[in-house]
């Protein structure tokens, strides 16, 4: 009994090391990818300028600032999970863990997509660091549950 419980905490603080290192990667990398969010929607600007009426076009732009910022709070999310996981807290930092893993996804897919409208498939590898934070989230939460 008492070696499970052992085990279950060790899993517990694994899973904490896990979600600060992906968190703290994801809010990095966020970072690195705002001047591409940045000419998307300048690139919006100019594609849907003419064609959309200025009421729609600046809701289109709060739409993907919007989206840009939530993204950012991925990472800081998966890191209060992670200090979550150290205080004990099994639930609520799985919660904070799978809400900014989410973001994190829901980021890399936002990220890819504008590069790749950007300039095709060659940029795409640039954000290996942002697939190496989602990985270590997921890594994270399949240790959380173990424990």
């Amino acid at each position: 009994m008492m070696l499970e419980q052992r085990q279950k905490a060790t899993h517990l603080k694994t899973a904490g090391v896990f979600a600060l290192i992906a968190g703290v990667d994801l809010s990095l990398s966020v970072y690195t990818s705002y001047p591409i969010i940045m000419n998307f929607l300048k690139q919006i600007g100019v594609s849907f300028g003419q064609s959309l009426p200025p009421a729609e076009l600046s809701g289109l732009k709060l739409i993907t600032s919007a989206l840009s910022f939530l993204v950012g709070l991925g990472g800081f999310l998966v890191i209060i999970g992670g200090w979550m996981f150290f205080q004990k807290r099994k639930s609520l930092g799985k919660l904070f863990l799978v809400l900014g893993g989410g973001m994190g996804i829901f980021g890399l897919i936002f990220s890819m997509s504008e590069v790749y409208y950007m300039s095709g498939f060659s940029l795409l590898l640039l954000h290996a660091e942002y697939w190496a934070g989602v990985l270590l989230a997921s890594v994270a939460i399949w240790v959380a549950r173990r424990a």
